[in-house]
């Protein structure tokens, strides 16, 4: 019988354009939480092609799996994306070629929307 990964961590980091990106876990869920939404972006631009997205997204899923954990993006207190051992990739991960990234379209519009302000 296999027990779940306990993580505990709080990890801070700062890009070059001194943003800083936290990330945290409560037990099981290991939340990253963006500033804004070009972070996002030049993450995606880091992967440039759709096949190594989509691959490299199926890489950390099956690690959740293993750990059995998930990983959420959070952005002004909303989660705007989830990927989970079980994730089946929607609308928009399909679109953006994330993989089973689910993305969660209105909350990411409000975030953005409420971070431009």
């Amino acid at each position: 019988m296999s027990h779940p990964l306990e993580i505990s961590a709080s990890l801070t980091l700062v890009n070059e354009k001194g943003e800083r990106i936290l990330v945290h876990t409560d037990n099981h869920v290991i939340t990253v939480e963006l500033p804004n939404a070009s972070i996002g972006r030049s993450a995606m631009r880091q992967l440039p092609g759709r096949r190594q997205r989509e691959k490299t997204i199926g890489y950390l899923q099956k690690s959740l799996r293993l750990a059995e954990s998930e990983l959420e993006f959070r952005m002004s207190q909303r989660r705007i994306a989830q990927l989970t051992p079980d994730s089946r990739p929607n609308l928009w991960s399909w679109m953006l070629g994330l993989g089973a990234l689910k993305i969660e379209i209105i909350p990411l519009l409000l975030a953005v929307l409420k971070a431009d302000r």
